[in-house]
């Protein structure tokens, strides 16, 4: 039932007898553990065009008496910004004591507690859980604690490695509940431990889509997608091009990314594809110098191969990025002398042995910027 259908239908219940003298409520106050919250001050605001409000009452160790008020619409709510009403319980009794009728409802972050109405002899029995403004309700609390309860041992066997029985324990949960995604993600984990590739990244799929905010769920897919194209060379660009993807959002500073990129493109170098190893290094945010090396070792198969253009762009961008990382200016160098970009050639070569001037290769080098000054 939403907010506006049960003010309407607390209000049918008070319509009869509203008469002048109005209502009377008492009431308890408990936070989300379930102790009796103190001190807090309660204020009835009049709705739909009640006259007037009523004074604010405090709570006393959990409990509130409003002794009375007009006939009307009302909304109670908790007078300090901190806290809110996170949960709203009502039954509405008559004068001889009978029940008339009951709502609870969860209150959703950032709303108010539904109105009600209670007039003439009836009375209102409210109980109130308050939580932190914006923090979650109850219900929330206790799929939570359900939730838990159901991973715990899930996760128990996940820290003794006992990844086979872990397997067996997930598809027994889920089962049970196919939609806990704790279980979904805990069941990918425990195919890649034991080697079903293929199985363990479709798993992970599934587990990004049940709930992408799973603590480090983005690291553990691109793992798996990793491991699954080095078994795999035929899908390896695939699989690394989606590993990659889900990399994209980390922290550019993020050493564990840097890392996964590299060895995506490792993958994708031993498979032949160096076209593509390239495109992923060169997709890094924020390159290091390990990546201007790996970017490096990607681009000399296509230098070998005559691709000069390419090679020239790649290495523009990755000295670009990490100036002081000498291999790629000396392979740009290469590069734009092949392409008779002369001048430009000179500069990439010097900076090369001013930067590695030790270097096995810096002999050759400078021979090369001897020839063409």
């Amino acid at each position: 039932m939403n907010i506006r259908a049960l003010a309407l239908a607390l209000a049918l219940l008070s319509v009869s007898s509203a008469a002048a003298d109005g209502g009377r409520a008492t009431g308890t106050v408990k936070d989300l553990a379930g102790r009796p919250a103190d001190g807090l001050e309660l204020h009835l605001v009049a709705e739909d065009g009640t006259p007037a409000s009523v004074p604010p009452v405090r709570v006393t160790k959990g409990r509130f008496v409003i002794p009375a008020f007009p006939p009307g619409s009302f909304r109670l709510v908790v007078v300090d910004g901190t806290v809110a009403v996170r949960r709203f319980e009502i039954a509405i009794r008559g004068s001889d004591g009978a029940r008339l009728g009951a709502t609870a409802v969860d209150v959703p972050p950032g709303a108010a507690p539904p109105a009600f109405a209670v007039g003439g002899t009836q009375r209102a029995e409210i109980v109130l859980t308050i939580g932190p403004a914006g923090g979650p309700s109850p219900s929330d609390i206790r799929a939570a604690r359900q939730t838990s309860a159901k991973l715990e041992r899930l996760n128990a066997l996940l820290s003794e490695g006992a990844f086979e029985e872990l397997l067996r324990a997930c598809d027994d949960t889920l089962a049970a509940d196919p939609t806990l995604a704790g279980a979904v993600y805990l069941r990918a984990v425990a195919l890649w431990k034991t080697g079903r590739l293929p199985e363990a990244a479709e798993a992970i799929r599934r587990a990004l889509q049940a709930d992408p905010e799973q603590s480090g769920i983005d690291a553990v897919a691109a793992a798996i997608l990793l491991d699954a194209a080095a078994a795999t060379p035929a899908s390896a660009p695939a699989l690394v091009a989606e590993a990659a993807a889900r990399l994209a959002s980390r922290d550019p500073s993020d050493r564990a990314r840097r890392a996964a990129t590299r060895r995506g493109a490792e993958i994708l170098l031993d498979a032949g594809r160096a076209d593509e190893a390239l495109d992923v290094l060169l997709g890094d945010p924020a390159p290091d110098a390990e990546t201007a090396l790996a970017a490096y070792n990607a681009a000399v198969p296509l230098y070998n191969a005559g691709k000069m253009e390419r090679v020239r762009d790649a290495m523009r961008r990755i000295v670009t990025a990490v100036p002081d990382s000498a291999p790629p200016h000396r392979l740009l160098g290469r590069a734009l002398l092949a392409l008779g970009e002369i001048d430009a050639a000179a500069r990439e070569i010097e900076t090369f042995l001013r930067l590695a001037p030790d270097d096995p290769e810096a002999g050759n080098e400078r021979a090369i910027l001897e020839g063409i000054r």
